[in-house]
């Protein structure tokens, strides 16, 4: 029984059910369009929350010491750091973060 039913199934699967679509040939929408996609390099926010949120992004972003954010990164680069990791505002410098993730893969 289960494999006449599944003889029926593949024969109606390989058919194609009656659907009389070709390979190759683009499908119809069913809807037309009225909406396409444009590139991101076209998109400009130009006003409103999102560009002011996006102002404030940048503000924050260019008075960030450059330094200190690559501090860790040239560690682990096996390079001198040029300026000390902070966390909350707390200068540390970069072997205590060291010891920390030591100490906290330890315990994990």
């Amino acid at each position: 029984m289960r494999t006449s039913l599944f003889v029926v199934l593949a024969a109606a699967f390989v058919s194609g059910c009656g659907a009389s679509a070709q390979i190759g040939s683009p499908a119809k929408p069913a809807v037309p369009m009225k909406a396409r996609a444009l590139p991101l390099a076209d998109v400009r926010v130009t006003g409103g929350p999102l560009k002011r949120a996006q102002d404030l992004d940048a503000q924050y972003l260019l008075s960030l010491e450059v330094d200190r954010m690559m501090a860790f990164l040239r560690k682990s680069a096996g390079l001198v750091p040029k300026g000390s990791i902070t966390c909350d505002g707390v200068s540390l410098t970069v072997s205590a973060v060291l010891a920390a993730m030591g100490a906290r893969e330890g315990a994990g």
